[in-house]
């Protein structure tokens, strides 16, 4: 039979370990062991996890596919890995299609029907959230989001479906990048290059 079917990815702050997110559960690589832990807490419900990203105190985000976020505190989970995990409730069940920690440490969370949500990790409380109906600067054109990606120490960019929007937190001034009719098809993953230009 084949391996796991894994979701996403990312590089622990040791150093040594990579998370990957899986369907369902949780892998924690050791490279310098060459050995792997598998971790399926009960309150996952057994569900696939889209997004896995580390904050940094070591805390892991997970976006799930249709029950919202959770969050393994290092701490409360350094000797029963399950006692860590918990929902983060200020975000609603919903699927997650991409999760994000900015250099200011902040968790930036992109839903598909729900806009964007901000969290601050040191009080799991939502402190932005941007969205089809939100007011000012946080209003996006529209509702659903497909990914989030810090430009640089200054500027936000968030993808919808057909729009690229650039979220200036100094200013706190956004704007539309482009028109809907330049981008073919729907947008679900946005990188950065070494010279700056957006993919």
């Amino acid at each position: 039979k084949g391996g796991p079917s894994i979701w996403s990815m990312c590089a622990s702050r040791d150093s040594n370990t990579i998370w990957m997110s899986s369907q369902p559960g949780i892998y924690a690589i050791d490279q310098k062991n060459r050995s792997s832990k598998y971790y399926n807490p009960a309150v996952l419900e057994n569900k696939t996890i889209r997004q896995i990203a580390e904050d940094k105190n070591g805390n892991l985000w997970l976006g799930m596919h249709s029950t919202g976020v959770f969050k393994w505190n290092a701490a409360k989970g350094k000797n029963k890995f399950d006692e860590g995990m918990a929902a983060v409730t200020a975000v609603p069940r919903v699927q997650v299609n991409k999760i994000t920690i900015d250099s200011k440490g902040y968790v930036w969370i992109a839903t598909p029907e729900n806009g964007a949500y901000v969290i601050d990790p040191g009080t799991d409380k939502v402190i932005m959230h941007f969205s089809d109906t939100a007011n000012g600067e946080k209003k996006l054109p529209e509702r659903g989001v497909s990914s989030v990606l810090e430009y640089d120490d200054t500027t936000m960019i968030i993808t919808t479906a057909t729009r690229i929007f650039r979220y200036n937190r100094i200013l706190k001034h956004s704007s539309v990048i482009g028109s809907r009719e330049i981008i073919s098809g729907f947008i679900t993953a946005v990188q950065k290059d070494k010279n700056g230009y957006l993919w």
